[in-house]
């Protein structure tokens, strides 16, 4: 594993968990774009990359735009006659992945 100067980076989960939380945010707000780079010389960690991955990958859950897999799945419901709004997508959306940044911070956080 890469070491790292403690002055910069005192606790490897906190910044993970920045990064989850604030990554999460980020991709959201940007509309899925990609939110990949460290600009910290010590940050470049394995936790921190694998942090980021799983909060920018999963924080597509939370809206229909937030991925286009999500689009696809509501323009083919539409087709089948189910229409699924925004308001419906959200109301499902939110605790999914709020619970799946959870549960993955946790598995990140004990391995």
């Amino acid at each position: 594993m890469p070491t790292f100067d403690s002055q910069l980076l005192p606790d490897a989960r906190i910044l993970a968990a920045y990064l989850i939380f604030v990554g999460s945010y980020i991709v959201f707000a940007l509309g899925k774009f990609p939110w990949m780079k460290i600009d910290r010389p010590g940050a470049a960690i394995i936790g921190a990359v694998l942090s980021l991955a799983m909060a920018s990958t999963l924080a597509g859950n939370l809206t229909i735009t937030g991925s286009v897999a999500n689009i696809i799945v509501v323009e083919r419901a539409a087709a089948e006659g189910v229409h699924v709004g925004f308001r419906e997508y959200f109301r499902v959306g939110l605790p999914v992945t709020l619970a799946t940044l959870l549960a993955g911070s946790l598995w990140l956080w004990l391995t």
